[in-house]
């Protein structure tokens, strides 16, 4: 059977079990249009490509764990986004700290207590966001980053508004108490 003929199912059941030319027919199937929502969504030609690969290279490494609630075209585009939301946030903490670094080299009061003070919310936050089920940071990401209703967070991922508000309170419950030791 010609592999280009499988549905992606097959696809996802071949990576799964090791088959490089499932994987590298997905990768055929969907890189131009995986690239190009990178494309539209960040800055430039490499930041887009690196987004692709990246994830990709994730899809491959974590081929045995791999369980879809969704299509794959659907799993493949939601891991897209939250790539490109992760740049972002990488280089808002960037560019942040390099305005710190630079209010605080130009001789200006304590920058550098708020600094290490941001540095350290923000590394604790990012750890909560991590120690999260894949389900509920899936989740939390949507409503509080891509600012989507519990609705259509539920109707993405075919849960009830009930079980998306489930996960939203167990991650703010989670932040609360982890962020309040930042904030003493």
């Amino acid at each position: 059977m010609n592999i280009g003929n499988w549905t992606d199912e097959a696809l996802v059941a071949g990576i799964k079990n090791d088959n490089e030319a499932a994987f590298e027919e997905v990768y055929n199937r969907y890189w131009q249009r995986l690239y190009a929502l990178a494309r539209y969504k960040t800055d430039g030609k490499e930041t887009a490509e690196e987004i692709v690969q990246d994830l990709f290279l994730t899809l491959w490494a974590g081929r045995q764990q791999l369980q879809l609630t969704s299509s794959l075209e659907t799993y493949l585009f939601t891991a897209v986004k939250y790539k490109v939301i992760k740049y972002y946030k990488a280089r808002m903490v960037r560019d942040s700290y390099a305005r710190q670094q630079l209010k605080t080299t130009s001789g200006a009061g304590n920058f550098t207590e708020h600094v290490v003070d941001f540095g350290d919310v923000s590394t604790t936050f990012q750890q909560g966001l991590l120690s999260l089920s894949q389900k509920s940071r899936q989740i939390f990401t949507l409503s509080r980053f891509e600012n989507l209703s519990n609705k259509e967070i539920g109707a993405a991922l075919s849960l009830t508004e009930k079980a998306v508000e489930y996960h939203i309170s167990k991650a703010l419950k989670l932040f609360r108490v982890i962020l309040k030791d930042c904030a003493a």
